[in-house]
């Protein structure tokens, strides 16, 4: 008689300002996610503690947002992290963190159910929950988008889609210009400097109520994204500060190594 299926499950969760836990992934995994994160956020790992079903680090800085109201940061370090000019870097590159760690365990066939907030803990963002495939799913190319006040960051998007999302969205009327980061090597916003010109879809007076237009902004922004062959895979509230900065969901999006415009664009 053939052993009974079993799906595994695991999942990643965010906590604090420097806080990530992996729970169930197979130790044999620790390596591969240590080496993962140290690729990318290289201020380094300050602690870590290993158990049987769980793997949690702390890292150095404040990949998920300054508290500086944190009543359990109180110390010397947190005082340190608080006052770190940085803070918007280190978001870039918490961008780049989460997302590395996506590709990493997509590669390896943890593939991601849904990203949720399932605490009621004030520091807490989100938990991602992954279900395990074998074979594991084709590669893929990554890159990030985090929503703030009044633009679109980009983190390892191809340029010529962030062109396209500021020429599609400049042909509905709304005053945007595109700008690289300063510091950073491959991020870039698509920002509003006006406010939305008479004739664009999003004042539309009969629809124009609550958050309708920007409902409205981000179904074209989902439609330019998949034009060019990528599509939706993760959207996930990582920063723990709420919207002290205006920030909202990052979204991770990905596509075929390959990918030729023609083909068709399947969601993952």
């Amino acid at each position: 008689m053939s052993p009974a299926f079993r799906t595994r499950f695991a999942s990643v969760s965010l906590h604090n300002a420097d806080r990530i836990q992996f729970l169930r992934f197979p130790p044999a995994l620790n390596s591969l996610l240590r080496a993962t994160i140290l690729s990318v956020w290289t201020r380094g790992i300050q602690f870590e503690k290993v158990s049987t079903q769980l793997l949690e680090l702390q890292l150095k800085g404040n990949p998920w947002g300054v508290h500086r109201d944190n009543p359990e940061g109180l110390g010397i370090g947190s005082i340190r992290n608080a006052l770190d000019r940085n803070s918007g870097e280190q978001a870039i590159f918490a961008q780049r963190l989460v997302c590395s760690l996506l590709r990493t365990l997509h590669g390896e066939g943890w593939v991601l159910m849904q990203s949720t907030d399932i605490s009621q803990v004030l520091w807490d963002a989100d938990t991602l929950l992954f279900r395990h495939q074998m074979p594991a799913p084709a590669p893929q190319e990554w890159f990030s988008v985090v929503f703030q006040y009044n633009n679109f960051r980009f983190v390892d998007a191809p340029r010529a889609l962030c062109l396209r999302v500021l020429e599609h969205l400049s042909a509905q009327r709304l005053e945007m210009k595109f700008k690289d980061h300063e510091k950073v090597e491959g991020c870039c916003e698509v920002k509003f400097t006006g406010t939305m010109r008479r004739g664009s879809p999003y004042l539309d007076p009969v629809i124009n109520a609550g958050t309708l237009k920007t409902r409205m902004m981000f179904l074209d922004l989902l439609g330019c994204i998949e034009e060019n062959g990528w599509t939706l895979y993760a959207s996930v509230e990582q920063n723990t500060r709420g919207d002290e900065n205006g920030m909202t969901d990052t979204w991770y999006c990905c596509r075929p190594v390959g990918w030729v415009e023609g083909n068709p664009v399947y969601h993952n």
